[in-house]
């Protein structure tokens, strides 16, 4: 597993989650659509995709520094997704928790 390929999935999985957030912010107001549940399942697949890197630099003896980032974006993941479910729409909050560049 190639360390520079996961972290452009990771990438381009939040990019998909951050543009999905903005729309489900954005058609708050016509309570129609399926964005919520997209959100949700790309936040389930990065959980499992920083899941999967953790795991893999942990058994590749690779950096603390990279295996406890790695961590660490997995639990913000998870956080996120606790709060998108209890999301009224109000706030866009997938967006705003991740930065520009990872």
């Amino acid at each position: 597993m190639d360390t520079v390929a996961e972290v452009s999935t990771g990438e381009k999985l939040i990019l998909q989650a951050k543009r999905k957030c903005l729309l489900c912010f954005g058609r708050k107001n016509l309570r129609e659509g399926s964005e919520k549940e997209e959100v949700l399942a790309l936040l389930k697949k990065l959980i499992e995709h920083y899941d999967n890197l953790y795991n893999s630099l942990r058994a590749k003896n690779a950096k603390a520094e990279d295996i406890k980032r790695a961590l660490e974006l997995k639990r913000h993941c998870m956080d996120l997704a606790e709060k998108c479910s209890a999301c009224d729409r109000e706030v866009d909050f997938v967006n705003r928790a991740f930065p520009h560049r990872i």
